[in-house]
């Protein structure tokens, strides 16, 4: 056991209020129920803040990091946007977008990817103050990364990637793959296709990115769709798995659709 401190009240209040400060944590606080179709454990519940609970003093020095939410509920939660993580199931996601506006770290449980496609993902894309969003999927698998990375491509293969940062985690930590990032996942696909042309030399799929090395570590680096007969010019775009001429918009939301979009057909594995 720790020994007391005797003399902090009589330490200069200043440095009595970083003290507690530096006292503030990260926590994992769940909103909603998770499904039972959910094999992922549930997060557990999020316990009060202990700062706030240390004295007098800490409380009404430290109320000022917190905001109360879900205050419509039988019990509210104190949350530090700056630290905490806000732990859902992605059929929150649409009453979240309102009722956390200035929400910064996010972790989704999803069951499955086409679904979060879907539905979702325009709810992540559009919160202004959003940090950095973990993803945790359901299924298990060899290919467990399949789907996710069109989301990434998506998010990030494009003239104008979103704002936040995206990691899909496998749900077997002891993959060879325990995570999909805006760093390794033109890797992660790229890989797979090189692997299957060298099972098959005819096989055709995959081919929105180029199979050069340069921009696997660069988000940034690259700029629109670069492979080939594709381009991302602002005029046309063709995809040479099944010939469709799309032509584009100005880059954004819709631009990064019409690339999320040509990425379906990118003969990645399928469960």
């Amino acid at each position: 056991m720790a020994a007391a401190f005797h003399v902090f009240n009589h330490l200069p209040l200043e440095l009595r209020q970083r003290v507690w400060e530096l006292s503030l944590t990260p926590r994992r606080v769940p909103r909603g129920g998770f499904p039972g179709q959910l094999e992922l454990p549930p997060p557990p519940s999020a316990p009060p803040p202990a700062v706030l609970h240390a004295c007098i003093e800490s409380r009404s020095y430290l109320v000022r990091y917190y905001t109360k939410v879900f205050v419509g509920e039988s019990r509210y939660i104190w949350v530090n946007y700056d630290l905490d993580t806000i732990c859902l199931n992605e059929w929150w996601l649409e009453d979240l977008t309102t009722e956390l506006p200035p929400i910064k770290h996010l972790a989704v449980y999803s069951v499955d990817h086409e679904e979060f496609e879907r539905r979702f993902i325009g709810d992540i894309e559009h919160m202004p103050s959003l940090e950095d969003v973990e993803i945790k999927p359901d299924q298990k698998g060899v290919y467990w990364w399949y789907g996710w990375e069109r989301v990434m491509v998506y998010l990030y293969y494009t003239d104008t990637p979103v704002h936040f940062r995206t990691i899909v985690l496998s749900p077997d930590p002891d993959h060879k793959i325990p995570v999909l990032s805006p760093e390794n996942f033109i890797r992660v696909k790229r890989d797979y296709r090189r692997m299957r042309r060298a099972e098959n030399p005819d096989w055709q799929g995959g081919g929105e990115m180029s199979d050069s090395d340069d921009d696997d570590d660069s988000v940034h680096k690259h700029a629109g769709l670069k492979n080939g007969s594709q381009s991302w010019s602002g005029n046309e775009i063709r995809d040479p798995s099944t010939d469709v001429l799309t032509v584009d918009q100005p880059c954004g939301s819709s631009a990064r659709m019409h690339i999320y979009e040509m990425s379906l057909y990118d003969g990645s594995p399928r469960r």
